[in-house]
C-alpha cells in the first residue's frame, strides 16, 4: 500500500507519510483476529516482485551495496517513465484497492460471501 502511494505523482509528499498508511489496517487485522497465515508468502512475493522491478530499471540491483557499486539488471525501463506512470502505477492502484476491499470485507463478519 505504501509503495503504491509512493508511485503517485505527488512531488514527494508521501515519502515518509506513506509508511504510516498501512498501520491502521494492520492494527485492525491483528485485533479482529484476521487470518495472517498468508503473510510470509505475501512478503516473499512482494520482495521478489520488487527485485524484478529493480532489475529492469537502468540502475539495476545493487548487489554489492554498501561495499561496492556493482549492479545487475537488464536496464530496460527508466524510473518515472511512461511505462511506470501509465502501466505500473494504475495496476498498483487497482491491486491495492482490491486488497483493501477484500480486507475490509473480511473484517466485517458476514459481509463477504467468499472471504
Amino acid at each position: 500500500m505504501s509503495s503504491t502511494l509512493r508511485l503517485a505523482p505527488l512531488n514527494g509528499y508521501w515519502d515518509d507519510a506513506a509508511n504510516l498508511v498501512p498501520l491502521p489496517l494492520a492494527y485492525l487485522a491483528v485485533t479482529h483476529g484476521a487470518d495472517l497465515s498468508f503473510m510470509p508468502a505475501a512478503v516473499t512475493l512482494g520482495l521478489m516482485a520488487h527485485l524484478v522491478g529493480d532489475a529492469v530499471t537502468h540502475r539495476g540491483i545493487p548487489y554489492g551495496w554498501p561495499l561496492s557499486d556493482f549492479t545487475v539488471g537488464v536496464k530496460v525501463l527508466v524510473t518515472g517513465g511512461l511505462v511506470e506512470r501509465f502501466a505500473i502505477f494504475p495496476t498498483a492502484v487497482v491491486y491495492t484497492a482490491a486488497v483493501l476491499t477484500h480486507t475490509a470485507l473480511a473484517l466485517a463478519p458476514g459481509a463477504c460471501p467468499v472471504c
